[in-house]
C-alpha cells in the first residue's frame, strides 16, 4: 500500500517572492543584477558569509552596492559597518534595515540597539544606493566590529568588490572572491533542468545549486555564446535576486525579461556554462519541442512527439519497445503479467491525464518485466508525481529517472545501476518486499519496512548517507526481503523554506509495523510511519525540526529530530494526538481520531467510514478524498467535525473524487445584546441542523465532488422568522461566529 507523502506545496516554494530590493526577474519590473560577490569568512569567533550584490534599477534609475551579512555560527550579536566615505564621489542615498548615519568621513551602519544586531543565524543588509556607479570609486575595504558581550570588541577588515564601469559587460566585473564550494575543491554545479517558460517566452535553466554569478560563457551546441550583449540578442540572467538566492537562470532578450519570439536560439540541443572560479558545468541535452510549444527564430529542426492518452497497457505475450523516442504518456502505464516493457534510449515524460491522483502509476505486476536503458522517465511541465509500483521484474541502468517513488512489494526483484532516483522533492526507494540491488547510484530517499514482529535498532542515523557496502538486514536483521546496496548515495535532507517540513522524500523513512520492536534513538528522520490496528492509542507533543519521542507498544523513539512528517495509519481505532505539527493521517475503517491543538499537513482517508474531531486543529498542504479508484482507496464516507481551519494550500491542491465527507459546522451566534443564541434553526440544500450544544448551534452538509468547492448558502431562522444567511463551503474554518441582527 502507498503511503508517501505528497507534492502539493511544492510548486509554490519554488515561485520566488517579494524581497527587499524588487520582485524575482522573472518580473519585467525587476532591478538587473550585474554581480554578486560571496565570501565566508573565518574569524576566531566563528564564521560570517559575506554576500555583495551589484544591481540597476532601470525604472528608478539608480544602482545600488547591496551588502549583506550572515552570522553563520558566532555566538553572540554583531555590529558595525564602516565603509571610507572617500570611496564615493556622490553623495548617497541612505536606505538601511536597522539605523544608520552619515559621519564626516565614513558611511557608517552601527547598529547597536537590539532590534539591529545579528545574533546567531540572523542576517541583516547594507544598501548603498547612488544615481550611477560612475560615481562610486572602488570600494576597496569595510569593516565589521564584534561588539557583544562575550565577544568583546574586535575588528575584521574584507576586500571587497572594485568598480563597476557602466556601459561595460558583466564580463569587465569579475565575480570577485571564489565561493567557498569552489575554494574547498568541491565539484562544478550541475544544470538539473532545462524547461519552457510560456508565460513570457523565455527558457529556464536550473542548477542544483546556484553558481557565483558574473563573468559566465554560455554554450550552445558547443558554440561559445555570451550572456549578455551578444550578437543573437540573448540576454541570461538569474530568476530571484542573488540574496534569495536563485536557483536558475532565465534566457530571454532585452527589453528584460523580453521573450526569445524574435531571437536565434534552439529550442533543441546541449547547453553549458563556463563559470569563473567554480569550472564548466555538464552539458545538458534539451528538447522543448517535446513537451512545450517552444517559439523562437532559430530554424534549427528538432525531433518530433509521440503522445499516448489514457492507460497505456503491455499485454501478457507482448513486448512494447520504447527506442531513440520522445514519449508523452498521459495516464497510468500497466504491464500486465507476461508483458514486456523495454525503454532503451528514450526521454519518457509520465503525466496524469485524466489520473485522480497528483500522483501517476507505472504498474508493474507479478510476472511482468520493465527494462530501462539510458533513458529518462520525468514528469512533463504540465506536471505530476511518476511513481512506479513493482511486483515482477524490473532493471533500470545508466539512466537519470526522476521517478518520485519507486515501490517493492510482494516478490518483486529490482535491480539499479549507475543510476539516478532523484526527483526535485522526491526520489524515494520504498522497499517492504522482493529483492532490490542498487549500485554506483544516487536515491533521494531510503523507505524500509519493519515487518510483524521484527526488530530495529537505530541510532546515530543521518540524512547524505554513502553506503559502501551494505545490507538491510544490518539494520534490520528480521527483514523478510532483501536489499543490498554498494557505492550509493542518500541525498542530504538539505530542504529548506516551504519544503524545508512537510510530504516530500529525502533521507531516511521507516515504516514500523504495529507488532514491531523499535529502538531509535538520537537520529535524523525525513518520516517515521506508526500502524494503529484496532487499539486505542495518545500521543502529544511530537513536532518537526526538533528533537522529539514516541512510545507506543514496543515502539520507543526518543531524541528523534524528524524533518518531515509525523504518519500514522489508523485502522478501526482510536487515536488522540495533542499538540502536534506535521501530521499525516491516513485512516480506515470506523477509527475515530481526536486532533487537539495539533496541525496535520497530509489527510488521506482510505476506505474511511468514521469520524475526525477536531479541537482547535489546522489542516494544510496536501490531502486526497477518493473513492473508485482500486490502488487508492475504494470508498470513503466519514465525518468532520469540531473546530478545524483548513488553509488555502489545501483549498488549491485537494484532489477529490467519487467519496463523500459530512462537515459539521459550530456556529457560535450571538443576539443584539451580546447574549448567546443557541435555538438557532438553519435551512439550505443538503443542510441538517443539529440543534442546541449549549455553547453552540451545529448544522451540517454532505459534499461529494460535485459542490464541496462551491459556495452554499445556510439560513438561519429563529422564532419562524429568517435572521439571517450564512456562507459556507467544505473548507470553512469552524467554529463559524456570526451576530444576529
Amino acid at each position: 500500500m502507498r503511503r508517501t507523502g505528497w507534492w502539493a506545496l511544492a510548486c509554490a516554494a519554488l515561485v520566488s517572492l517579494v524581497s527587499g530590493f524588487g520582485v524575482s526577474p522573472e518580473s519585467a519590473s525587476s532591478p538587473e543584477v550585474l554581480a554578486q560577490q560571496s565570501t565566508t569568512v573565518e574569524t576566531p569567533r566563528g564564521r560570517l558569509q559575506i554576500d555583495v550584490y551589484v544591481t540597476r534599477d532601470s525604472a528608478a534609475g539608480t544602482d545600488e552596492y547591496r551588502y549583506q551579512l550572515s552570522n553563520i555560527d558566532i555566538a553572540c550579536a554583531l555590529g558595525g559597518l564602516a565603509i571610507s566615505r572617500s570611496d564615493i564621489e556622490a553623495e548617497p542615498e541612505s536606505s538601511l534595515r536597522s539605523a544608520g548615519s552619515i559621519e564626516t568621513d565614513q558611511w557608517v551602519w552601527d547598529p547597536l540597539s537590539a532590534a539591529g544586531q545579528i545574533g546567531p543565524g540572523q542576517r541583516n543588509e547594507f544598501v548603498l544606493r547612488v544615481p550611477g556607479l560612475s560615481e562610486v570609486k572602488a570600494i576597496s575595504g569595510w569593516t565589521w566590529t564584534l561588539r557583544s558581550s562575550p565577544c568583546g570588541s574586535n575588528k575584521y577588515t574584507f576586500t571587497t568588490l572594485g568598480p563597476y564601469k557602466p556601459g561595460s559587460s558583466v564580463a569587465a566585473f569579475a565575480c570577485g572572491a571564489c565561493t567557498e564550494a569552489a575554494s574547498t575543491g568541491a565539484p562544478p554545479p550541475r544544470i538539473t533542468a532545462v524547461s519552457w517558460k510560456s508565460d513570457i517566452q523565455a527558457v529556464k535553466v536550473e542548477f542544483d545549486r546556484f553558481p557565483c554569478w558574473g563573468n559566465w560563457t554560455m554554450f550552445v551546441d558547443g558554440q561559445a555564446m555570451p550572456v549578455t550583449g551578444g550578437p543573437q540578442g540573448v540576454e541570461v540572467r538569474p530568476n530571484a535576486p542573488l540574496n534569495e538566492p536563485p536557483t536558475a537562470v532565465l534566457i530571454g532578450s532585452l527589453p528584460w525579461c523580453g521573450g526569445l519570439s524574435a531571437v536565434d536560439f534552439p529550442c533543441c540541443g546541449t547547453i553549458q556554462f563556463k563559470i569563473p572560479c567554480e569550472g564548466t558545468t555538464n552539458e545538458f541535452e534539451y528538447n522543448l519541442k517535446d513537451v512545450t510549444s517552444c517559439a523562437t527564430a532559430s530554424g534549427k529542426q528538432c525531433p518530433g512527439l509521440t503522445t499516448h492518452e489514457g492507460e497505456l497497457v503491455v499485454t501478457a505475450g507482448q513486448t512494447m519497445t520504447l527506442e531513440d523516442t520522445t514519449y508523452l504518456q498521459r495516464g497510468n502505464i500497466r504491464v500486465q503479467a507476461g508483458g514486456t516493457l523495454l525503454i532503451r534510449d528514450t526521454k519518457l515524460w509520465v503525466a496524469r491525464g485524466d489520473v485522480p491522483t497528483i500522483h501517476v502509476y507505472i504498474f508493474v505486476e507479478a510476472g511482468a518485466t520493465l527494462r530501462v536503458e539510458r533513458s529518462e522517465i520525468a514528469p512533463p511541465q504540465e506536471g505530476g508525481l511518476v511513481c512506479l509500483m513493482n511486483q515482477g521484474t524490473v532493471s533500470i541502468s545508466d539512466s537519470p529517472t526522476q521517478i518520485h517513488y519507486l515501490d517493492m512489494s510482494g516478490d518483486a526483484r529490482l535491480t539499479i545501476e549507475n543510476s539516478e532516483l532523484v526527483y526535485t522533492i522526491g526520489g524515494l526507494l520504498q522497499v517492504t518486499g522482493g529483492s532490490t540491488t542498487v549500485r554506483n547510484s544516487t536515491i533521494g530517499a531510503l523507505g524500509l519496512r519493519v515487518p510483524p514482529y521484527g526488530h530495529l535498532n537505530a541510532s546515530g542515523l543521518e540524512s547524505g548517507s554513502y553506503l559502501e557496502s551494505w545490507d538491510v538486514h544490518q539494520l534490520i536483521p528480521d527483514a523478510d526481503y532483501e536489499l543490498v546496496m554498494d557505492k550509493v548515495t542518500i541525498l542530504k535532507d538539505d530542504f529548506s523554506g516551504a519544503l524545508e517540513h512537510g510530504p516530500y522524500e529525502r533521507g531516511w523513512i521507516f515504516f514500523l509495523d504495529a507488532t514491531s520492536h523499535a529502538s531509535i534513538h538520537d537520529c535524523e528522520l525525513r518520516k517515521l510511519f506508526v500502524d494503529i490496528n484496532g487499539r486505542t492509542a495518545e500521543f502529544s507533543n511530537l513536532k518537526v525540526g526538533v528533537p522529539s519521542s514516541l512510545r507506543y507498544r514496543d515502539i520507543d523513539v526518543s531524541n528523534v529530530v524528524v524533518q518531515g512528517q509525523w504518519p500514522f495509519t489508523i485502522n478501526n481505532a482510536q487515536v488522540t494526538i495533542r499538540d502536534s505539527n506535521y501530521l499525516f493521517l491516513q485512516p480506515s475503517g470506523t477509527s475515530v481520531i481526536r486532533l487537539i491543538s495539533s496541525h496535520m499537513c497530509e489527510f488521506i482517508p482510505r476506505g474511511f467510514f468514521g469520524t475526525l474531531e477536531c479541537e482547535n486543529a489546522t489542516w494544510s498542504i496536501a490531502g486526497e478524498i477518493l473513492g473508485g479508484v482500486s490502488y487508492h482507496s475504494k470508498a470513503n464516507d466519514f465525518t468532520i467535525r469540531g473546530s478545524l481551519s483548513i488553509g488555502a494550500d489545501v483549498r488549491q491542491n485537494l484532489q477529490w473524487k467519487g467519496a463523500y465527507v459530512t462537515r459539521e459546522y459550530n456556529v457560535v451566534l450571538n443576539d443584539a445584546s451580546g447574549s448567546l443564541v443557541t435555538d438557532a434553526i438553519f435551512k439550505g440544500p443538503g443542510t441538517q441542523s443539529g440543534g442546541d450544544r449549549s455553547s453552540h448551534s451545529v448544522f451540517s452538509i454532505r459534499f461529494d465532488e460535485t459542490n464541496y468547492n462551491k459556495p452554499t448558502s445556510v439560513e438561519v431562522w429563529r422564532g419562524g422568522k429568517k435572521v439571517l444567511t450564512l456562507t459556507v463551503d467544505f473548507f470553512t474554518a469552524t467554529p463559524i461566529r456570526a451576530a444576529l441582527p
